[in-house]
């Protein structure tokens, strides 16, 4: 990491600047801090000398850094020199236990590095520091590098033939994907100077975490065989190739450390996988067969790692539930690959309510195995899924695969915990209208319908679910809440083109005026009241 970057994300310059140096009148001052931070110190050399030994071990107070900390960073090197001959202490540790040998590992400097080892090393042995990080955490974790192009990294299905495609480059995976290839997530310095400060330290893991954190190694060895395939979006997603059991570690997700704002839907936690990935990133979203379980991989914490909820045969999607916050549930037109599994497991469990018995009646002890855990997560992960993925419920409701009344016998309590609701809105909303009176006669009329009303009504429940190919959630309420306007029953031709103007009118509008359309249609009427 550059001097100039560490300086500007601690914001050195603002806290120090030149216009409060006084050229070393007064030795009890910040002037040390100012002249290293300003590059002036070489200028005032001959009055650091005669600096007293308490000035020149002082540390200062935003982040308890010495000067040795700071000729460290900033690359300072004839300072950091004589500061060595002078202090008794070389390993003083800032506010986050960092010492001036985890900066110079932080710049990647072997001058630096090597002069504080050897020192270190005659003079003061390194001892453990509350530091986050060791610096040689800090160096095998910077040295991680992108796939060289001619590197075999992946397999893939042709879109065209069909055939498999093994152990194909670094080169090809960029040319499909648009993405550089990484087996292990790219850290920068900035994670670094983030992660020091903001990290909790030994946080208590639970057991799934442990056991991953310490089979990681195994599975990295021995990894099960993944290809990249067509989804039914027409993009890529990730399929086995071979059977993977229940509760094995199947992938993790890679791509490089970002702490900055960012919208990119690739984003997990601090690490996005926008223009650097794994297949980890390219895991899609839908009625999940897959658990993220947060682990601390290659030292880095909060790691996201994908454990097999059930037994994946191979061909089998891979497909987990990337929550609430993100965007593929609202905004565009969704289609969920597991929708068939999803439809089966809810007709086997006896639907939302009875799934939510007995989800409640396993809580009331601790699971005895892992397997009985993953019983639990498994329906409790198609549960959340359900709630919280408007257009899946929107579908299981025109299939009669759920009914209005299954919500209300679910307390809200329940509920929150399930698919963890506490802090959002949008979802609730949208419940609301969909299982609002006139959203639920709009539906009955439809799906009602007789022949002689055309096209649409040989199989009104296929036509509504059509839209989800093509339509987001609102820009498919918008649909139905036009036909609330259509007076049935009615010419074939009229209908028709009606139909056909309130979907290019769904899709020409902004989302945000069709939310406030549909909430406001909706509304007007007597509304379920489980959310409320």
């Amino acid at each position: 990491m550059e001097p100039t970057a560490i300086k500007k994300h601690l914001e050195l310059d603002e806290f120090y600047g030149l216009e409060k140096f006084e050229n070393f009148e007064d030795p009890t001052t910040d002037d040390l801090f100012i002249a290293i931070i300003q590059d002036v110190a070489e200028q005032h050399f001959e009055r650091i000398k005669d600096l007293p030994l308490t000035t020149l071990e002082k540390a200062e107070r935003k982040y308890h850094l010495t000067a040795l900390h700071l000729c460290s960073m900033l690359q300072k090197i004839d300072l950091l020199k004589f500061l060595i001959t002078r202090v008794h202490h070389l390993v003083p540790e800032d506010k986050d236990g960092w010492t001036p040998l985890h900066y110079a590992y932080l710049t990647q400097n072997a001058d630096i590095i090597h002069i504080l080892e050897e020192n270190q090393v005659q003079r003061q042995p390194t001892s453990p520091t509350q530091a986050k990080f060791s610096c040689r955490q800090i160096q095998e974790m910077l040295s991680h590098k992108p796939a060289a192009e001619d590197q075999a990294v992946f397999h893939y299905q042709d879109p065209q033939t069909k055939q498999m495609i093994y152990n194909a480059t670094a080169r090809t995976f960029k040319e499909l994907t648009g993405a550089t290839f990484t087996s292990k997530t790219l850290v920068s310095g900035e994670y670094f100077l983030f992660a020091k400060s903001n990290l909790e330290k030994d946080k208590e893991e639970d057991s799934i975490q442990i056991e991953i954190e310490e089979n990681y190694q195994t599975f990295e060895a021995h990894p099960p065989r993944l290809y990249l395939g067509q989804d039914t979006m027409g993009g890529w997603g990730v399929f086995a190739d071979e059977t993977i059991q229940s509760g094995a570690i199947v992938l993790h997700y890679a791509g490089e450390t970002v702490i900055s704002p960012s919208s990119s839907q690739y984003r997990t936690g601090v690490v996005d996988g926008m223009c650097k990935r794994n297949l980890g990133p390219m895991v899609n979203e839908g009625s999940p067969n897959l658990m993220p379980v947060h682990a601390t991989i290659d030292h880095l914490p909060e790691s996201i790692v994908f454990m097999a909820l059930r037994k994946i045969e191979k061909g089998d999607q891979l497909l987990v539930d990337y929550g609430l916050g993100h965007g593929v549930k609202f905004y565009g037109p969704y289609i969920n690959a597991g929708q068939k599994e999803l439809e089966e497991t809810l007709e086997a469990e006896g639907g939302l309510v009875r799934i939510s018995h007995r989800l409640k009646a396993m809580l009331k002890q601790p699971f005895k195995s892992k397997k009985e855990f993953l019983v639990f997560e498994r329906l409790r992960s198609l549960c959340a899924y359900t709630i919280t993925t408007p257009p899946i419920f929107l579908d299981l409701l025109i299939k009669d695969k759920i009914q209005p009344a299954d919500l209300q016998k679910i307390p809200f309590k329940t509920l929150k915990k399930l698919a963890n609701l506490d802090n959002n809105i949008m979802i609730p909303a949208l419940l609301h209208v969909i299982l609002s009176d006139e959203h639920q006669r709009v539906l009955n009329q439809i799906k009602n319908l007789k022949n002689d009303q055309g096209d649409m009504c040989l199989n009104p429940k296929s036509w509504l679910l059509s839209l989800g190919a093509k339509l987001s959630i609102s820009r498919r309420l918008y649909v139905h809440l036009f036909l609330s306007k259509i007076n049935f029953p009615r010419a074939p031709l009229d209908l028709k083109f009606d139909l056909e103007h309130a979907i290019d009118e769904a899709q020409a509008k902004e989302e945000d005026f069709l939310y406030e359309k549909i909430l406001e249609a909706f509304s007007q009427n007597k509304q379920n009241e489980i959310f409320k």
